[in-house]
């Protein structure tokens, strides 16, 4: 939550002055994030805490104050959707003329940017979100993601898992799907859930996923507790990328699993290759923390079946990695860039690739 000072010819949006919060009166930042921090703990037992802010209490690099004030370069808000905080990951639908925004359980209609509605509220469950169109069947296809509680931090467990072991029992206790759901969104005024697929009862449910509407979904996964050496304070396990077969998305079916060796309990012998494998978390501050495996997803810039046979993966400290995926079995790392020893253990060192 750290915001350094703006660019000297940046400049402060028009805004609705009833809508602008005022600076007297209101928190301090100290006062606010510590806040945010029991507004966490509260949520700590609800799938919204996965997107909570890690750092919810102050830290040595946060200002003291609460920068109330927005800025803006070479830009223009055209407009603003008010009545929900939208911190999920939204795709667009582009049908005809219309466009349709998913986000968080929503439809936003936006065809007409300046005056854009919510078209269908709480029309699907899952905050990560796939929008596509299947060829085959003629349909427009929403994949969205469910996942477990992170181990955040916390004032009294600044560095999350590792100040408190049990912050990991509400994924271990976590009731909710841990994997994807398909829907039919072809008419996104009436969503239709076809299925739900779980990546495994045990692991951390998926996070960042990927399906283009062809006959295969890529999924960014733990499937079960195997997958244990993840030195980030605020996750348990190390995700892979699982390929299902989603050609029917009413059964979908899983083809193959990929991951980092040294990612699971047993490839110690690999893990100790790994270039911040030496580093001892509890003694780095959080937001210096090595995060291991796939941020994800995997992208696959052309269909399997229309002959692609890449796949291109950000796996945090471990790289961004280059999957060939000819045979969709059998995935194989054909090709990596590592971060420097020095960057590799500050925290999602590849975070996104596209």
């Amino acid at each position: 939550m750290t915001r350094k000072s703006p660019p000297a010819n940046s400049k402060r949006p028009r805004t609705d002055p009833a809508s602008t919060p005022k600076l007297s009166g209101g928190p301090t930042r100290r006062e606010f994030l510590r806040q945010t921090a029991r507004a966490t703990i509260a949520l700590a037992g609800a799938p919204l805490a996965a997107w909570a802010d890690h750092h919810g209490h102050p830290s040595p690099n946060s200002i003291s104050y609460l920068d109330r004030r927005m800025y803006i370069r070479n830009m223009e808000i055209l407009a603003h959707v008010r009545g929900h905080n939208r911190h999920g990951k939204m795709q667009l639908m582009s049908a005809g003329n219309r466009r349709y925004l998913f986000q968080e359980g929503d439809v936003l209609d936006v065809s007409d940017v300046r005056k854009s509605t919510i078209y269908n509220k709480a029309g699907f469950d899952g905050n990560q979100v796939q929008v596509a169109y299947n060829k085959d069947l003629k349909k427009w296809i929403l994949m969205t993601g469910s996942q477990t509680p992170i181990t955040d931090s916390t004032p009294e467990a600044p560095m999350g898992k590792y100040d408190d072991p049990h912050l990991d029992d509400k994924r271990k206790n976590f009731k909710g799907l841990r994997g994807v759901r398909f829907y039919d969104c072809t008419d996104p005024s009436k969503i239709t859930k076809l299925s739900e697929f779980s990546t495994g009862a045990t692991g951390q449910g998926t996070h960042r996923n990927y399906y283009d509407g062809g006959k295969y979904a890529y999924l960014d996964t733990a499937p079960d507790e195997s997958f244990s050496h993840q030195p980030g304070y605020f996750r348990q396990l190390v995700n892979g990328n699982m390929i299902i077969d989603a050609s029917d998305p009413t059964s979908a079916k899983e083809v193959s699993m990929w991951w980092v060796p040294g990612s699971r309990k047993g490839e110690e012998a690999e893990y100790n290759k790994w270039i911040w494998s030496k580093l001892v978390p509890p003694k780095v501050i959080a937001d210096q923390t090595p995060f291991a495996g796939l941020h994800g997803p995997v992208y696959v810039p052309k269909k399997l079946e229309d002959g692609g046979n890449r796949g291109y993966g950000a796996f945090g400290c471990n790289g961004f990695i280059i999957l060939d995926l000819s045979d969709p079995k059998h995935q194989k790392e054909i090709g990596r860039f590592e971060p420097p020893a020095q960057y590799s253990g500050m925290g999602i060192a590849f975070h996104t690739i596209y």
